[in-house]
Formats: C-alpha cells, structure tokens, sequence
C-alpha cells in the first residue's frame, strides 16, 4: 500500500500500463495538424476516475512545436463569464508586443459577442451580463464576422500553434457546459488554435438531455468534437495488480497467521475489487480508505480481511453499510431469530426485508460482498468462529465504529497481560486486566474472563505464578453471587484448568488445593476438571485417589453433622467407585429414628438461577442407598410414619431455607416410598 497521501489528482502515465503508449499516439495524431489549419477539436473520451488527467500530463511532453493552455471553465464564477475566462486564457498565447493588434481584436470580439453567450470585456474584471456593457459599447462594436475575421487572420499569421487543453469537462453543470460549446463553437474557431477536451461521454450527454438534447445529443457533440478517442479501459491483470497492490499491507500483516481459508477468503476478496473498482479513481479512492483507517482497525483488533470487504461497502454501497448495524440480527443470527420463530427462515430475505424498512435496496454486489464476511448468508452457517471477525458478535460493532467501545476489551491487552502474568513481568496491561476482572462491571469483568480462557485454553504452559493470579481473582469475588452470567462462573470454569495444569506439572498438590479452597471447593473443582476433559478422567481420578480415600475412611469413622456429607459421598464414589462405600453407614442405622435422622442429611436444596432465583427441595436417595444397604431401608422405612400429603412446597421455594420439620416430613415421605419397593420387588 503506499504511503503518500492521495488525492484527487493525476498520477503519471506510465504508472498505469498502456496509458504511455496512448498518450503518445494521441499526441502523434495532434502532431500531424499542420500550421494554417483552421481550428480543430479532439475529444480524450473516458470514464470518470479512468486516467484522462494522467494522458494529459503525458501529451503535454510528447506533443512538438506546440503552446499548450489550460483552459479551466468551471472556475469561472458564473456561466456569463466562461468567454471572458476564455479570452484571457487565449491571450496567453500571445503576448503583448509593440504594435501587435491581436488584443484590441479580441477585445472587441469578446464585446461584440452574441448575447446568449452574455460575453464580458476583455480587459479589466469580468463582469457578467450585456447589459453591463452599455449601448453606446454595443454600437461601437464592429459586426460580429468582421471582428472574427480580422483575428482569425491575426493568429494565422502568427508562427504558433495553440492547443487549448479542457479537462474535468463532465465537471460542469448543463448551463455552464452548454457556454462552453458555444464558446468552443461560435467563438474560438481560429486558424492556429486547437483544443482537446476530456470528459465522460455519459455524463455530458446526461447533462445535455436537460436542455431537450435527447433525440439528438449524439450529433451535437459530434458537431462540436472532430476527432474524439475513447480512452482504453484498464485491463484486469492491471486492475488486480493495483488492488493487490492497495491491500498488500493488509496481507502481509496477516500473512503468518492467515490460515487457508483466509487466504482463500482475501483472493475472493481482490477478485470481487477487481469486478468492482473499473478506474485508476476507484482503486485509489478505496486504496487511500484502507491506508487512512488501517490503525484505526488494528486499534479496534479487527479481521483485517473483513474490514477491507466492509470498506469497499462503506464507499460504494454506503446506505446498506449504514443500515448493516441495525440488522445484525439478520447477518448474524441468534437467539432473538429463534425467539421469533424466524431461525429456519431464509438469511437472505430476513436482511432484505430488514434494509426494505428503512428504504435501503440490497443490490447482487453488495450480497455477494456480505456473504464473503457473513458466512450465515452463503449457507454456510456459523462454523468454526474466524478471530476477530465481524460475524463475530463481539467484534460486529467494532467495525463501524472503526474504534475499541470503552467498555469492550481489548484482546492485545489481554494477551499481553497473560505474557506478563506468566513470567512475572511489571507492566500496565496486567494492571488494567486486573481491574477489569476484579471491578464492579460485571458485563465487562465476563468479557474479559472469557477472553482470558479462550487464550489460556488448557492453561499450557502450566504456571504456578498464574495459579495464583486465579486464586486472587476468586478471593476479590467471595462474596459475588453465582447468578447468569456472574464473572464468579467463568472464574469456576478457569480455575480448573489452571489446577490440573499445575497438579500434572508438579507445580501444585491436592493439598495445597484444600488448603487454599477448602474440601468442598476442592472436591468440585475436580469434577469440573472432569467435565472439561472427559478424556482425562483416569488421570484426574489419580490425581483426587488420596483425598478420597481419606474423605471415605472420616465417613466410616463418624457421620459428619454439616451438609457436605452428600458432596463427600459422591466425591468418594466418582474417585474410588460404589463398591468400596457399599454399606459404609449401615451399623448405625438400628431403628426407624436412627435412619430418619441420617436421612434428613441427605435433603438438600437445589437453586435455580435464570432471570430470577428459585429454590427446590431434593432427596439424594442415590448417595444413600450407596452407604446403606436397601435391607436397612426396607426394613425401618416401613416402619415410618409419612403425611399422604406433604403441608409445604417443594418447587419454587423463595428462600434456600428448609425447617427441621419439613426436612424430617420429606425425608420419611421418601423413605415410605423407597421401602415400599423394596419389599415389593422381594
């Protein structure tokens, strides 16, 4: 990409392949108009942003024994003044000299103009109107071919040939194109001096048909312009190479990490620019986009293939870029589209449907563009995630504000943030992680958690220094509750990661992890060390063996009296297996009180967190029955007495707490049930 500023100016010719060659040729043909020729007009005819200003930088050093002026009317200040600003221009061809009569002549052909073209006296400023001229200017002034033919034979005497150059012609409005013509027409037709004017065919026609030229605007031009030659478009190996070219830096920042569906992704891209961007103009205007906003994108970490898709859509297509924002329902799915039932509907229409509303019409090319950036729209689904990129909806606004939101989170801050952690390195990034994890702003404290376990993904390398970063982020949230979303809950996800990392490594014991946590703690950070790798569970399970062991023989020992006693049950039977508890509470257990009061330690209270919290009561009759054996249960369970009914709720409690009572109702309703059977399957 280059790094000089662009503009809206020419660049030279042989930058573009084939324009040297042209511009050469065209300067041959102007070369061959021989000196006393009468006054001849040629038409450099192309697109706009297609090169003509480039051409004509070329011509002007291939042409021979020429005086070249630019005439530039579209800088008069009003369509009465473009002969005025002709004249002048013409008059720098021929310089005041002793005696000379070639600018009293012009002066009165300037006055003796017809009134349409509204013509200005030479000398002095230029004034609009006619009528400004006064009668008695009007009187003296010779008849219009006369005056004509007295300069026109002045300039064929002289030994020059002028070549008056008009560009940027389809800049014009129709009235001041049309002065123009009649200037070109009526006015400037003399021996010697010659003019070349560049514009796009389209436009001017355009212009013309609002003066009733429809029918006939094709022969009028032709009436005016002798020899017009169409400028060559650029080819497509040279178009590709320019855009290619334009997004190079783009590609090669993301050339070590782009995988082959990238690569693929930016060869599609640079095929559809290519399609799109027709003119030298276009690839630069896109081009000079990309080099301007290219920090801005990486500030916000963006998917720098995308960004460079959604420019060409900001440029081009902007209403649908701007309408994008609020569809992204639409392009991006979700569970507000499967709320709506609207989650088999077709993506394609959603987004029509969506833009329509506001009045936006989404054109092929702008579909086709979206498809590349939203694979949802290609039929493609969301697949595996690309980083950073705008189907992403994390990422999605950062692309049209161009900008990291204040309460996002920055991925390069985090990432270094992790480096620094890890090798116990000073610096602002693992400060600002830390305040972002440990502030009040839960929505954002998430985000960034989540960010930290995509980067940390299986805590490898293990480190102790980054254990303990974690243990401290678990202790600045103790008090934080576990509700939808809490960052408490991906603390609890990361955690386990972090431990067995460090107990393969040998960095950190089961014990220290009591410790620090707790048992209970302990005991369910291995079962998330589990869920998160079932295909470790072996080795997690050597890992807890001790603890368990320990956990089974102090269940043997004594009943204990808190409510972590179903926890400690199920530890020791996911660790070491049912079979080595069977029975393991069966000697206590010598009337229906004494199997009533160890089953009341068995109700627990189950919470339900979404967008409130709701309490149930549950029997873990599971864990029971593995420490007592079904002979104890059928044989004092019978022997209970159970309400038909039970005098309270069990679903949809507003509190976590359960009375005596209603533990010890529950617990023998159950009991009664469960034993009953028993004894019916004996």
């Amino acid at each position: 990409m280059q790094n000089s500023s662009w503009a809206d100016a020419p660049s030279e010719a042989a930058d573009l392949p084939g324009r040297s060659t042209f511009a050469q040729s065209l300067a041959d043909r102007i070369d061959q108009t021989p000196h006393g020729h009468p006054s001849t007009v040629f038409g450099l005819v192309g697109a706009w942003g297609s090169g003509k200003t480039s051409v004509l930088g070329q011509l002007r050093r291939d042409l021979n024994d020429w005086t070249v002026l630019d005439f530039a009317p579209w800088a008069a200040p009003d369509t009465e003044s473009i002969a005025a600003e002709f004249v002048r221009t013409l008059a720098q061809a021929f310089p005041p000299t002793p005696g000379s009569r070639w600018r009293r002549r012009a002066q009165g052909l300037a006055t003796g103009a017809p009134a349409l073209l509204s013509l200005v006296p030479y000398a002095g400023t230029a004034a609009s109107g006619l009528a400004r001229l006064g009668v008695d200017a009007l009187l003296a002034t010779p008849p219009w071919p006369e005056a004509f033919k007295k300069l026109s034979d002045s300039t064929s005497k002289l030994d020059k040939r002028v070549l008056i150059v008009v560009d940027d012609v389809d800049r014009l409005d129709s009235d001041e194109l049309r002065s123009l013509l009649k200037v070109v027409r009526l006015l400037g037709r003399f021996t010697n001096v010659h003019y070349l004017l560049a514009y796009d065919q389209a436009t001017v026609e355009g212009l013309l048909s609002r003066h009733g030229y429809d029918a006939r605007r094709g022969s009028f031009m032709e009436k005016i312009v002798q020899y017009p030659l169409e400028l060559p478009p650029l080819s497509e190996v040279s178009r590709r190479r320019l855009i290619t070219d334009a997004v190079s830096e783009l590609v090669d920042s993301q050339a070590e990490t782009a995988s082959r569906e990238e690569a693929e992704r930016g060869s599609e891209l640079i095929d559809f620019l290519t399609r799109r961007l027709q003119t030298p103009r276009a690839i630069a205007r896109y081009g000079e986009q990309l080099r301007t906003t290219l920090p801005l994108a990486r500030r916000a970490e963006l998917n720098l293939i995308d960004f460079a898709a959604l420019t060409w859509l900001r440029i081009a297509e902007h209403d649908v870029w701007a309408a994008l924002a609020a569809s992204r329902v639409h392009v991006l799915g979700g569970a507000e589209l499967w709320a709506n039932g609207k989650d088999k509907s077709d993506p394609v229409e959603l987004l029509r449907a969506s833009l329509s509303e506001v009045d936006v019409t989404l054109s092929s090319h702008a579909l086709k563009l979206l498809s590349l950036v939203f694979p949802r729209l290609d039929g493609r689904g969301s697949g595996q995630q690309r980083p950073h990129s705008a189907s992403d909806p994390q990422y999605f606004q950062r692309y049209f504000l161009l900008d990291l939101p204040e309460d996002d989170v920055s991925d390069l801050m985090v990432e270094l943030a992790i480096n620094q952690i890890l090798t116990g390195a000073t610096g602002r990034e693992a400060d600002d992680l830390t305040v972002i994890l440990d502030g009040t702003d839960s929505a954002r404290a998430s985000l960034a958690f989540e960010k930290v376990i995509r980067l940390r993904g299986n805590a490898s390398p293990a480190n102790r220094r980054m254990l303990d970063y974690v243990r401290s982020r678990l202790s600045a949230r103790e008090a934080d509750r576990r509700d939808l979303g809490s960052p408490v809950t991906y603390l609890e996800r990361w955690m386990p990661r972090e431990l067995l990392a460090c107990l393969d490594a040998e960095l950190a014991t089961v014990d220290d992890a009591v410790e620090w946590f707790g048992l209970l703690e302990t005991t369910r950070l291995a079962y998330m060390m589990k869920r998160n790798d079932r295909s470790r569970d072996a080795e997690i399970k050597a890992h807890f063996r001790g603890l368990a062991e320990t956990v089974r023989d102090e269940l043997a020992a004594h009943t204990p009296d808190d409510k972590t006693l179903v926890w400690r049950i199920s530890f020791a039977e996911w660790a070491l297996g049912g079979a080595t508890l069977s029975g393991l509470m069966s000697a206590s257990i010598t009337s229906p009180d004494a199997l009533l009061k160890l089953a009341v330690k068995f109700v627990s209270i189950r919470e339900w967190v979404g967008f409130g919290t709701s309490y149930e009561l549950d029997f873990n009759l599971t864990e029971l029955e593995l420490v007592v054996t079904a002979e104890k249960i059928a044989e004092f369970g019978t022997q209970l007495r159970a309400p038909a009914s039970l005098s309270f709720e069990l679903d949809d409690r507003a509190t976590p707490e359960v009375s005596r009572q209603e533990a010890e109702e529950f617990a023998a309703t159950r009991l009664v049930i469960r034993a009953n059977e028993l004894g019916n399957q004996a």
